[in-house]
């Protein structure tokens, strides 16, 4: 491929991988009725707590960043269930851009 200056058996090698983790978003997402408090507690490892613990002891609030990779969803998921409170901040005129793609 001439823009990735990679051959062709590279190009199919990488389309395969980005398909393979865009099928298993796909499945991440349809199971998330599924995801209730218990199974998280129980399958989801959250690490680093005791940050998030510190940054909300200050009482200023707390903003994650996160992109649209991997399994981010579930972190809001996760959050909840261990009983963090959340809101998704979306910026409008990049969900336009988005969807004009």
């Amino acid at each position: 491929m001439i823009g990735l200056s990679i051959d062709e058996k590279e190009a199919n090698a990488i389309l395969g991988r980005l398909f393979q983790n865009l099928g298993r978003s796909v499945m991440e997402m349809l199971y998330m009725p599924n995801l209730t408090p218990q199974f998280i507690k129980e399958h989801i490892e959250m690490r680093g707590l005791e940050h998030l613990d510190a940054a909300l002891a200050e009482d200023k609030g707390v903003i994650i960043l996160t992109a649209h990779v991997g399994n981010w969803e579930w972190m809001g998921a996760a959050l909840a269930a261990h009983g963090y409170p959340s809101a998704t901040i979306v910026k409008s005129s990049l969900m336009l851009n988005l969807l004009d793609c």
